[in-house]
């Protein structure tokens, strides 16, 4: 028996961080990126796009059960950042905004580097969690030949 691999299995994929750089650098930044880069979790989101959905909205809750207090009677947002704060020593300075926003730039660097570029920002997540509201959607990138 023969096990089915994607074509994005081996990519060393690499985050530039930018205006993210000290969150980036911390225990909670280096273990978001091995998360997102993990094939399974970068073969969501590139259905995602191929069905012309937000990316997040396909892993949010891989997010949540990697990530959240698992806690039944918080909302998953108040869930996830509960769990983070326990995890990670990120304190009352890091809000859920700020990661989560740092996981869209990290996303957009692992899509871009699969030949997927930027078709909207601020688009509607459809986040079936309600983790994500907004989202950029992305596109196969156009060439020469594509028209």
């Amino acid at each position: 028996m023969t096990t089915s691999t994607f074509p994005y299995d081996d990519v060393d994929f690499t985050y530039a961080p930018g205006p993210f750089v000290d969150l980036a650098e911390t225990d909670l930044g280096q273990t978001l990126w091995q998360f997102l880069t993990q094939p399974h979790i970068v073969h969501a989101m590139v259905i995602a796009v191929r069905l012309g959905a937000a990316p997040v909205s396909a892993i949010s809750e891989d997010l949540l059960t990697a990530f959240g207090s698992g806690d039944p009677y918080q909302q998953p947002k108040e869930a996830l950042m509960s769990g983070l704060q326990q995890r990670f020593p990120i304190g009352q300075s890091v809000s859920l905004d700020q990661i989560k926003r740092m996981i869209g730039h990290m996303i957009r660097q692992i899509l871009g580097q699969l030949g997927l570029t930027i078709r909207t920002r601020n688009s509607p997540a459809n986040d079936p969690l309600g983790i994500f509201t907004t989202s950029a959607r992305y596109e196969a990138a156009r060439t020469a030949s594509t028209p």
